[in-house]
């Protein structure tokens, strides 16, 4: 194998799906006029979770059963109705299920109920798939913790793909899924999109807008 092999080999980001072309926004929309069902979008990022998370630990939870009856029941109105989605294992919390914060001192933590900003995701019709791996309380600046294991770039698994929100960063990258959450110190935010450029994100900077976003 060359060493040209070798860097291909390395790279989980692929097109092998026309779905693979759109952003949450052109994916709502096939939905929204017919072109495709909620439950092919559901199925196509189900199956890309399992064909490209083993290489790069993106995800650490998945809740399929759970999100797929919740696709079915969307507001057909909502903005992004279907659209398959993953939230950060910090602040993004879902009544009932583990949110670990990338810690495995809260391994055992369940929020009794959904985070505003979780009910916000659910009313714009988001599909939660999954949860993103971060690093601890979302301290370090690549995503690497004891209790879930290193995240890998989907352009090149032997590097990193930041943090603290490098597994949402390398599921969107790998286009696994459309859009997921991230958050955090608006420097550690953007420092996974800017290593796994070309990734899109839309930020505000808390320094101008503190408290617009309660999670």
């Amino acid at each position: 194998m060359s060493a040209s092999d070798n860097k291909q080999s390395n790279i989980i980001v692929s097109f092998n799906s026309s779905l693979q072309n759109y952003d949450a926004t052109g994916l709502a929309e096939l939905i929204r006029t017919g072109q495709i069902s909620r439950e092919e979008a559901f199925d196509f990022s189900v199956q890309q979770i399992e064909q490209h998370n083993p290489a790069l630990n993106a995800v650490i939870r998945t809740r399929f059963d759970k999100a797929r009856i919740e696709m079915k029941a969307a507001d057909s109105d909502a903005p992004f109705a279907g659209v398959p989605f993953l939230t950060k294992d910090l602040m993004a919390a879902i009544g009932g299920e583990p949110l670990g914060f990338g810690s495995g001192a809260m391994k055992n933590y369940r929020p009794p109920v959904d985070s505003e900003l979780v009910k916000r995701f659910r009313k714009a019709g988001l599909v939660i798939l999954g949860q993103t791996n971060t690093p601890e309380l979302g301290l370090m600046g690549i995503t690497e913790p004891k209790a879930n294991g290193p995240s890998r770039n989907p352009w090149n698994t032997d590097r990193t793909p930041g943090g603290s929100s490098g597994g949402t960063a390398a599921a969107v990258a790998a286009r696994i899924v459309p859009m997921a959450s991230g958050g955090g110190w608006w420097w550690l935010y953007s420092y996974s999109f800017i290593l796994l450029w070309p990734v899109r994100f839309k930020a505000k900077s808390w320094f101008a807008t503190y408290g617009a976003v309660s999670f």
